[in-house]
């Protein structure tokens, strides 16, 4: 689903006014993916303008609130309204305004040049009751449009930017073909050369590269060409319901997996997930379903590996440093400073960029999960809601505990993102999944399930321009966090939301 933000500014004197359109902006909130943003959503000790700023950043609509209070208030005028007109300006954000009471435009001329909702002739204060909950479900009407008509835009462009990206490619393949039809020759001959001592020896032996299968446990003594499996501890969550009470049990367990060292004293832990097969989606009867995570099908994946946790930042700035492959990658782009705090800030290319790195450099097959894969790792043989049960509570997930799911408990709100090892990991050892950011997987969005592939590999075939996104995140409400819910915006978007976690994946 496509992310639709709301700016709202106003007077505190017309906080009546901002209730009431809260109550008409609530369906869209809910049905239409809208994000609402209002000083409200300043918490004591926060820097104002600087969330302000923030807010802006993301918002697609501003609607201003104008009343004489609204026009007679300094902070508005020297401090919110040169930031609102600088974003129209730069950003393209779209400025509405409601008439709340009659107001001179000669004394504010700022907002002559954009939309009223309606007219100014008859204010909101001039209508009855009727009237005016008339006019302020035309604004949600008018908000939801102008978004609308916003996204196709930006669709336009970005499908203009992304064929100007293709012919690049394409030019680029061209004047590398030749030395990648020596570079594959190489590989032939590699193969041909091992398999060879594979017969005389009759050891498990792979070809170096492209990357082969890893090695198993059971194969410890024996020739490896990939990183050995060690064994990596963690401690498994789960939600359970004691009487009238949600509680949180964890236990520890072991699981199978690999460090891929970056840096000195800096690896991605990589988990390994089993073959096997689940039913991906949910059902019409999950509380808080949506129709573009159905029908239901059964999906069949090969074993593959999964990074434990999400990038971090120390992550990211080790391979930022690494020879540029197709992008530049800037090494520090976190919003939310920490080294072992997930990077976040980076684009569906800059994710790709990351993993493109990790592979020239490891002869490994890095990239970022399937949506499939994805779903897969994070239910981890559970057909609840949530890895972890039929609820969610802020003790084992960060995401926005204002709101609850089904009947669980309300809990922290933590606005902003957490380290990686904070919370339990699910059944496979997997941590995060559920909340923390959004994770970038490598499917273009398609709005159902029909005609997708059933063997869990990438569906590249159709689809839109945007890419998909799970998990939720510190800013969302549980119901986005669930294992089934699905999420897409621009690959070239960054917020300081959005994260990833790589894949690698064996030798077909």
């Amino acid at each position: 689903m496509v992310r639709r933000e709301l700016f709202i500014s106003y007077s505190h004197r017309d906080l009546k006014w901002l209730e009431q359109l809260r109550t008409h902006l609530k369906p869209l909130e809910r049905n239409y993916n809208l994000e609402r943003w209002d000083d409200s959503r300043i918490k004591p000790g926060d820097r104002w303008l600087e969330e302000i700023e923030q807010a802006l950043s993301r918002a697609a609509v501003a609607l201003l609130l104008v009343s004489p209070d609204f026009v007679a208030s300094d902070f508005i005028d020297r401090k919110e309204m040169p930031s609102l007109l600088e974003a129209a300006q730069n950003q393209g954000l779209a400025i509405l305004w409601v008439p709340l009471r009659p107001i001179s435009l000669k004394m504010f001329p700022q907002i002559e040049q954009y939309q009223a909702v309606f007219s100014p002739v008859r204010t909101l204060a001039d209508m009855t009751d009727v009237e005016q909950d008339r006019a302020l479900a035309k604004i949600s009407e008018t908000i939801l449009e102008t978004i609308d008509n916003k996204k196709q835009q930006e669709t336009l462009k970005q499908y203009d930017t992304l064929q100007r990206v293709e012919n690049d490619r394409l030019e680029l393949l061209k004047a590398q073909s030749d030395a990648h039809a020596v570079e594959a020759q190489r590989w032939r001959a590699e193969a041909q050369r091992l398999a060879k001592e594979k017969e005389n020896l009759q050891l498990q032996v792979q070809p170096a590269a492209p990357p082969g299968p890893l090695p198993s446990a059971q194969t410890e003594g024996a020739a490896q060409t990939g990183p050995a499996l060690i064994q990596i501890s963690a401690n498994k969550g789960l939600v359970v319901r004691v009487g009238n009470e949600w509680q949180t049990k964890t236990e520890r367990i072991t699981v199978a997996g690999y460090k891929q060292e970056l840096a000195k004293g800096i690896a991605i832990t990589m988990v390994q997930i089993p073959a096997g097969s689940f039913q991906m989606g949910s059902p019409d009867t999950e509380a808080e379903h949506a129709s573009d995570e159905g029908p239901q099908r059964r999906v069949q994946l090969q074993s593959f590996f999964l990074g434990q946790i999400p990038v971090t930042q120390a992550q990211w700035q080790a391979v930022a440093n690494w020879p540029q492959v197709e992008l530049k990658l800037n090494p520090n782009p976190a919003r939310f400073k920490g080294a072992n705090r997930p990077v976040e800030q980076v684009s569906w290319e800059e994710a790709m960029e990351f993993c493109r790195r990790l592979s020239q450099r490891t002869k490994l097959a890095y990239t970022l999960p399937s949506e499939a894969q994805w779903e897969y790792a994070c239910r981890a043989g559970t057909t609840t809601p949530f890895a972890f049960g039929d609820s969610l509570m802020p003790d084992l997930a960060n995401y926005d505990g204002n709101y609850t799911y089904g009947s669980g408990p309300k809990g922290q709100y933590r606005q902003q993102t957490t380290e990686v090892v904070t919370f339990a990991a699910n059944a496979w050892g997997l941590q995060d999944m559920h909340g923390n950011v959004w994770e970038w997987c490598l499917d273009p969005w398609h709005d159902s399930y029909r005609g997708a592939p059933a063997d869990g590999s990438a569906w590249t075939a159709g689809g839109g321009t945007t890419r998909l996104l799970r998990g939720g995140s510190w800013r969302y409400p549980p119901a986005d966090c669930r294992s089934a819910y699905r999420n897409s915006i621009h690959p070239d978007d960054r917020y300081d939301d959005f994260g990833f976690r790589v894949c690698c994946l064996p030798q077909d």
